[in-house]
């Protein structure tokens, strides 16, 4: 099985280069042959031509073992695992710098296996002729990158994702990972989301979307992020959403957080950098798309890989389509070494956060500190704040991974406790274990949900959009490249709906 990412713009080229750098990191930490093989095959293609012999890692180490130079290896590697590859990716944008930064930090792989660590990084990079570049930008207009760069690089762009597309013999699905702040990630996004749902009707679309800050500098982020939203409900199967604000939060929580003590200040783009935000993004990702056994048998042939399983479990229902990620522990960078947790803590605390709409583990804590701008932020959604606050959470789906040496022990059946779940749930919660150290954890939780943790981002921004809207301020630049304030009213209403649909759902 394959899956393909397909990287837009900015934000969506540096997301998807940490989603494959944390697989590559995984691929190191994996135990069983089979689990290395999965990551391999699943994300990754060989080399096209042959290198010279000596030049490959696997020929130098056996020189070294001929030379008597073991370093204390027990067993020398395969050639197989020592070989490079290439990502089974397509790097998309209109401006060229941060293609050329993403080709050129992988042109010579990942950093070089060293053979007296066990923990090793599969060696990668990507093929430059899988990527698509100008040098116009698409003006932070959803417009813009929709009706103007689509349509004039249609033909370009389904030729590189074809070359994509036909070197996977079963095609698991499709990663999608784009911003919905500016205007190529959020409007050629939906433009290239359009082309692959009328190419490949069947195959499953995940729309990995990144929620711009509350205070970001872009001033029609909120009609960008709302007609990609409306786009995306129209042709993906799933949006895994991932916002600045509560990213940002986790981000500084686990890099500055001293003697037990959580800082509560409000998050910006200076407090958490892009790096650290695609890191933690990238982490929650992965339990959607490891094939590590966990939402499916390794090797099974006639069986749905993991991104299949997840999406036809998660979102069934076409009105509910937005999933939330959460993972446990939260370890403070540095203190991997020094961090274990028990079963029950860590299903007490996904729960937790769960329940208060959280991605972020701050036991009793109040999930407005997770946005910029804490409580004054929310003063522009007073109804959604306060919900947060008093409510619960109630969901449509969820899937449930535990993944440790003992993995069969978590207690995990209070989760599926009918209060977590909706009255029109059948099969609310399905639950997956492996023995993969996820993230070197000796102990991993993770739960994507399908729930109503998407009604702050989504009425937040519906509201600031309907305001702008009613003012007819900024339609002028999306008119000019095409749209119309009618398409433009039908996008705010999907969104509107979509956030209906949600606070709507019954309580069992």
């Amino acid at each position: 099985m394959s899956i393909v990412t397909v990287q837009l713009g900015q934000c969506g080229n540096q997301l998807g280069a940490s989603v494959l750098d944390a697989l590559a990191d995984e691929w190191g930490r994996a135990k069983s042959p089979l689990v290395r093989q999965a990551i391999r095959e699943t994300f990754f293609q060989e080399v096209p031509g042959k290198s010279r012999e000596k030049d490959q890692p696997f020929f130098q180490e056996r020189e070294r073992w001929k030379g008597g130079e073991r370093d204390g290896q027990s067993e020398l590697p395969s050639p197989e695992e020592d070989r490079e590859r290439v990502a089974r990716a397509v790097l998309i944008d209109m401006e060229p710098k941060v293609v050329r930064a993403c080709l050129r930090k992988h042109t010579q792989g990942c950093t070089a296996v060293n053979s007296r660590e066990r923990e090793k990084r599969l060696r990668w990079r990507y093929n430059p002729r899988s990527s698509f570049c100008q040098q116009s930008g698409s003006a932070n207009n959803w417009a813009h990158g929709f009706y103007k760069h689509g349509p004039a690089v249609e033909a370009q762009l389904l030729e590189k994702l074809k070359v994509q597309l036909e070197a996977c013999e079963r095609l698991d699905g499709i990663l999608l990972v784009q911003s919905l702040a500016g205007g190529t990630g959020s409007g050629l996004g939906a433009f290239v989301t359009q082309l692959l749902r009328d190419s490949l009707p069947t195959t499953p679309i995940v729309n990995v979307c990144v929620w711009p800050f509350a205070s970001g500098e872009v001033a029609v982020q909120s009609y960008n992020a709302a007609l990609s939203v409306a786009a995306a409900y129209e042709d993906s199967d799933a949006v895994l959403l991932f916002e600045n604000d509560r990213f940002g939060r986790l981000a500084q929580q686990t890099a500055e957080t001293q003697g037990g003590t959580h800082i509560q200040q409000p998050v910006s783009r200076t407090t958490a950098s892009f790096h650290s935000l695609n890191r933690k993004m990238a982490e929650h990702t992965l339990p959607m798309i490891l094939p590590d056994g966990a939402a499916s048998p390794v090797g099974f042939p006639g069986g749905p890989g993991p991104l299949r399983a997840a999406v036809r479990h998660l979102c069934s229902h076409p009105a509910y389509k937005m999933v939330t990620s959460r993972v446990v522990p939260q370890v403070r960078d540095g203190a991997l070494s020094f961090s274990e947790e028990s079963w029950s803590g860590l299903v007490r605390r996904l729960q937790g956060m769960y329940r208060r709409h959280s991605v972020v583990d701050l036991e009793h804590g109040d999930p407005v500190v997770e946005f910029a701008g804490g409580k004054e932020e929310g003063g522009a959604c007073p109804s959604v704040w306060e919900g947060m606050r008093t409510g619960g959470n109630v969901g449509i789906a969820g899937s449930l991974y535990v993944r440790g040496d003992d993995w069969w022990e978590a207690p995990v059946e209070t989760f599926g406790h009918q209060r977590n779940w909706s009255a029109l749930a059948l099969d609310p919660l399905q639950i997956h274990g492996s023995s993969h150290n996820f993230r070197g954890h000796r102990r991993s939780a993770a739960l994507l949900s399908n729930c109503q943790s998407c009604l702050p981002p989504l009425q937040c921004t519906s509201r600031r959009a309907f305001e702008m809207l009613s003012v007819g301020a900024h339609l002028h630049l999306f008119e000019a490249h095409g749209l119309e304030q009618d398409e433009m009213w039908a996008a705010l209403q999907a969104v509107d709906q979509i956030a209906l649909s949600y606070q709507s759902l019954p309580f069992s």
